[in-house]
């Protein structure tokens, strides 16, 4: 069974997902923000994505990730 944490600890701040899109857009992806508290990211690949395309896109976004840990840091 999944334990969840308490409801009560669960950031529902959505300005990590802000720094993850404004990271990813200084590098040319696009992201959107999801979920009630806009605290998720949303990936919206087309069917017809290359394999180059979609590695690329997932490069950045992990670039884009690290990069804002280290600026919170």
């Amino acid at each position: 069974m999944i334990r969840r944490p308490p409801r009560s600890t669960l950031d529902r701040s959505s300005a990590a997902s802000d720094v993850y899109k404004r990271q990813a857009r200084e590098r040319g992806l696009l992201l959107m923000a999801s979920g009630i508290y806009s605290n998720a990211i949303r990936i919206l690949v087309p069917l017809v994505v290359s394999e180059e395309d979609l590695a690329r896109g997932l490069e950045i976004l992990e670039e884009s990730i690290v990069d804002a840990a280290a600026e919170a840091a």
